[in-house]
């Protein structure tokens, strides 16, 4: 179920359906706690619920899970940029402004992985050389 589970919860968050999204994204880390993508998911689900507490604890935690991965790493600027009001807080993935250096090639990672279009990776990102996206 765990796939199944990603999926599902990435398709609610673009239906703006968010209870639902966090639902299956929590499922889906129940199935891997380890994943630090499946937690990138839930902080990003959470992020477009508006649950701002929640946010910042688990993409502290998919940070703190793979340090160097460049998703979770933009997801956690992501949650920066809206937690201190540089960035409107978004919706869904198409709400992100991806116009506003530093962090468009950084969001630009987060809504490929959210999309479902997965970039082999964002090698414009000012971190250097990513590990690949997850779906």
């Amino acid at each position: 179920m765990g796939q199944l589970d990603r999926e599902a919860g990435i398709s609610a968050s673009e239906a703006g359906k968010f209870g639902v999204a966090i639902y299956y994204a929590q499922e889906a880390l129940k199935q891997n706690p380890a994943d630090a993508g499946l937690r990138a998911n839930l902080a990003i689900a959470h992020l477009f619920a508006g649950n701002l507490q929640a946010v910042k604890s688990e993409g502290a935690a998919a940070v703190a899970a793979e340090p160097n991965d460049q998703v979770s790493r933009s997801v956690g600027i992501l949650i920066g940029e809206v937690s201190s009001g540089r960035m409107p807080r978004p919706k869904r993935t198409s709400d992100i402004d991806l116009s506003r250096p530093p962090t468009s090639a950084l969001v630009e990672c987060v809504k490929a992985r959210l999309s479902w279009v997965g970039l082999a990776s964002c090698s414009s990102a000012p971190f250097g050389q990513p590990s690949a996206v997850r779906r």
